[in-house]
């Protein structure tokens, strides 16, 4: 790792830590009050939102020279999609996160399914549209995503989506 991407790394976990702490004293004040609903996980999760969308744009990348079929993991797509809609407050559609998946929609909403029932992802209703269509990471999906990125970006993966040179 060069010295500017050691030092951005390391800028990157800071945030992250700091935001982890307030995290922490914020349920350390809150644990006596009764009925308190769960407490979201941080906002900040440094750059980690456009580490995300640098590898949903290298995959799409890969699949305008190949085949998707050779290539295809729609719920890594779909979860980086969402992941990045996270960072930037953004909500997504089912419709948006089936076709970031790159697959079929009738394939892309099994993998959906299959994501809401392992708790990843949560779909409710959209407040604009009052459909059942809103798509949003969980609590788990978000730790379970920050902890994939960051382990990707200790192996060696650039925050453009393309491997170091060591």
């Amino acid at each position: 790792m060069t010295g500017n991407a050691a030092l951005n790394r390391a800028r990157e976990l800071e945030n992250l830590a700091h935001a982890l702490l307030e995290q922490a004293q914020r349920l350390r004040a809150e644990a006596t009050v009764a009925g308190q609903p769960p407490v979201a996980w941080p906002r900040d999760v440094g750059n980690l939102g456009t580490t995300a969308e640098a590898l949903l744009a290298s995959r799409r990348q890969r699949q305008r020279n190949l085949d998707s079929a050779l290539l295809g993991e729609p719920a890594w797509d779909m979860l980086l999609f969402l992941f990045a809609a996270f960072d930037a407050g953004a909500e997504a559609t089912v419709g948006q996160v089936c076709q970031a998946s790159g697959t079929f929609a009738s394939t892309a909403r099994r993998w959906l399914t299959l994501l809401d029932d392992m708790a990843l992802v949560t779909i409710g209703e959209n407040p604009h549209s009052g459909r059942r269509d809103a798509v949003r990471l969980t609590d788990i999906g978000q730790i379970k995503m920050t902890k994939t990125l960051l382990g990707l970006l200790d192996d060696g993966i650039a925050p453009d989506g393309m491997a170091q040179l060591r």
